[in-house]
């Protein structure tokens, strides 16, 4: 692996584990999604984001979070000690050659108070990078052009 780490978050209408411990998502979001009114609502929105870390790369912190246009956080996570140790502890055992660590947030209901683009960024050990981005678009707007 060149890169020290991976992120990238998927938006979708749910997220289901099976009983053997598979995830499903539901209905994956487009990048740029039209919405009929502004300020709109849908009954959910889940963000599933995987985090890919080169073995050799010292992670002290992570978290996720999710702003809107305006920069208000809906939603942040902290990823626990606990499960970074978890993930780096099973990379070894199993000799991979990638720490995977996943982060699922569930907004319920979820309120799209403006257009434009809702932000996921992920914070490692203090840098904040972004790892996807879902643009609300207004239905009318699509006549318009």
């Amino acid at each position: 692996m060149t890169a020290k780490y991976s992120i990238v978050a998927f938006f979708c209408e749910d997220i289901r584990t099976e009983n053997n411990g598979k995830e499903i998502m539901i209905g994956i979001l487009p990048d740029n999604l039209r919405v009929s009114t502004i300020p709109g609502m849908m009954g959910k929105i889940c963000m599933y984001v995987r985090c890919h870390f080169d073995p050799t790369f010292e992670l002290k912190s992570l978290s996720i979070s999710l702003k809107t246009p305006t920069d208000e956080i809906l939603s942040e996570s902290k990823v626990e000690e606990e499960v970074i140790e978890k993930g780096y502890a099973e990379a070894g055992t199993t000799n991979n050659l990638i720490v995977g660590i996943i982060s699922r947030m569930t907004l319920a209901p979820f309120i799209i108070k403006t257009t434009g683009r809702y932000v996921a960024t992920a914070n490692v050990n203090g840098e904040s990078i972004v790892c996807g981005a879902i643009n609300f678009l207004e239905q009318s707007s699509a006549n318009e052009s």
